[in-house]
C-alpha cells in the first residue's frame, strides 16, 4: 500500500494543530468553568465620600455599604456594624441584598444613625459572603473595611459635649499613633506562588512553595497571624514558616510561607485568613481580617 508523503504531512501538522490547540485553549477554558472563586469588593460610604467624612453631633445621617459580587459564584450577603456608645441608631440597618448575590451583581446595606459626641470616631464593617463550595459544603469570605467620621459640635454650639478638639483624619501608612490623628488598622495581603500572585499552573508530586506577604498600611502596630488548609492527601512538609514579628511596625512587611506537595490533578483554590491584632485607643485588643484566595491548576504528575 502506498502513501504519499505530503499527505502524511498535512495529517500531521493537522494532528499537531489540533493538540495545540487542545493544550492551549481546552484546559484552559476548563479550568475558567469548573473554578470556584469567590469574591467582592466592599465600598463604604457617607455622602459622597469613600474613606472620611467630616458630620456634626446631633445631625442624622446614612452610611451605606455597597457589596459587588466580582467572583464567579453566588453570595449570601451580610453586614455587621456597631456604633459608639450615644449615637443614636434609628434602625439597625436597611437591606436590598437578595438571599443570592448574582455574579457581577452589587446590593446596598445602610445604616441610620446620630452621632452624639464631638472629636474622632472611625467605624468598621464586618461583611460576610455566604457560598457553596464544589464539594456542597457552605463556607464564607470576609471583608472589614473601616471609615473615619469626624464629629463636630453640634451647629449652634461652642463645645457640643464638652469636647472642642476636631481631630484631623489620618493617612493610611502614618507612623505616628498619638490621640491627635486617631487609631486605624490596615494591611495588605498579597499571595505568591513562584511569580505569580494570582493563580498558578503546577504539577502533582512536585513540591512548592506558597507565600503570603503581608504589610502594614495603617497607623497602628499588628500581630500578624495566618492560617492556611489544604486539601487532604497534599503532604505538607511544614505547617509554615514566618518572619512576622511579634508588632509589625507601620510600613514594615513580613512573610508567612507554606510548603506542600499537592498530589492529585485538577484545580483547587486555597484561602488564607490573614488576622491582624492590635490595642485600640481604649487600651482594648482587637482585630482586623482578609481572606485573599489564590488558584492553583494541578497536573498530572510528569
Amino acid at each position: 500500500m502506498f502513501i504519499h508523503r505530503s499527505r502524511i504531512t498535512l495529517i500531521s501538522w493537522a494532528m499537531l494543530l489540533a493538540l495545540l490547540i487542545g493544550g492551549i485553549f481546552g484546559p484552559t477554558n476548563q479550568a475558567q468553568a469548573d473554578s470556584i472563586l469567590p469574591d467582592m469588593a466592599v465600598t463604604l460610604l457617607s455622602g459622597n465620600s469613600t474613606y472620611a467624612s467630616t458630620v456634626y453631633a446631633g445631625n442624622s445621617l446614612i452610611f451605606r455599604v455597597i457589596v459587588k459580587n466580582t467572583g464567579n459564584v453566588p453570595l449570601q450577603v451580610t453586614a455587621h456594624l456597631t456604633v459608639p456608645n450615644g449615637w443614636d441608631v434609628d434602625q439597625d440597618n436597611f437591606s436590598d441584598c437578595p438571599d443570592s448575590l448574582a455574579v457581577r451583581s452589587s446590593c446596598t446595606i445602610s445604616w441610620y444613625f446620630t452621632p452624639q459626641v464631638s472629636g474622632q470616631e472611625y467605624l468598621r464593617v464586618y461583611a460576610r459572603g455566604y457560598y457553596t463550595t464544589s464539594t456542597g459544603t457552605s463556607n464564607r469570605i470576609t471583608q472589614s473595611p473601616a471609615f473615619i467620621f469626624n464629629v463636630k459640635p453640634a451647629k449652634g454650639t461652642t463645645g457640643g459635649s464638652g469636647n472642642t478638639t476636631i481631630l484631623n483624619t489620618p493617612t493610611p501608612g502614618s507612623s505616628t499613633t498619638s490621640p491627635s490623628t486617631g487609631v486605624f488598622p490596615n494591611m495588605t495581603v498579597t499571595l505568591f506562588s513562584g511569580d505569580s500572585t494570582y493563580a498558578s499552573t503546577v504539577y502533582a508530586g512536585k513540591s512548592l512553595i506558597f507565600r503570603a506577604s503581608v504589610k502594614n498600611i495603617g497607623n497602628v502596630p499588628l500581630q500578624v497571624i495566618a492560617n492556611l488548609s489544604v486539601p487532604n492527601g497534599w503532604d505538607v512538609d511544614q505547617d509554615k514558616f514566618s518572619d512576622c514579628p511579634d508588632s509589625l511596625d507601620v510600613r514594615s512587611t513580613c512573610t508567612i510561607s507554606w510548603y506542600f506537595t499537592p498530589q492529585a490533578s485538577g484545580q483547587v483554590y486555597l484561602r488564607v485568613y490573614v488576622r491582624g491584632f492590635y490595642t485600640d485607643s481604649t487600651g482594648a485588643s482587637n482585630r482586623i481580617t482578609q481572606s485573599p484566595a489564590f488558584i492553583f491548576n494541578v497536573k498530572p504528575a510528569r
